[in-house]
């Protein structure tokens, strides 16, 4: 897997999880959003907070892509193996998520790296 790919991948599952994330939170994103955004995350308003998090991943994760996707030089084992681990701690943590799927591309990543590293065609 290219660094293209790969960030192409993330950055796709990114707008996934922010098309999720509207159908989902459609209200309290419309309530924050009313309240002029600004001091919006009230704790009387655990839901809006969530949220706030959920998409604030999603652009997380699509600059995180973006930024593979430029890439020319092979990124490192700290780099997708630790993708992969906070991917396994987010999905362990919330089990019905797209970390998984995050998790499953920097393992692959990773295996195809490696390959081409040994000499082994994928």
């Amino acid at each position: 897997m290219s660094n293209r790919t790969l960030g192409l991948s993330l950055i796709a599952l990114a707008l996934l999880h922010q098309v999720v994330g509207l159908l989902t939170f459609h209200q309290p994103l419309k309530d924050a959003i009313a309240l002029g955004w600004w001091a919006s995350q009230d704790r009387d308003e655990p839901l809006r907070a969530v949220m706030f998090w959920f998409f604030y991943f999603g652009f997380l994760l699509a600059l995180w892509g973006e930024s593979i996707r430029h890439r020319t030089d092979p990124l490192r084992r700290v780099e997708w193996g630790g993708g992969a681990l906070l991917s396994l701690l987010g999905g362990m943590a919330i089990p019905p998520s797209g970390f998984w799927a995050v998790m499953v591309l920097c393992l692959v990543y990773g295996y195809r790296q490696r390959s081409r590293t040994l000499g082994v065609p994928v």
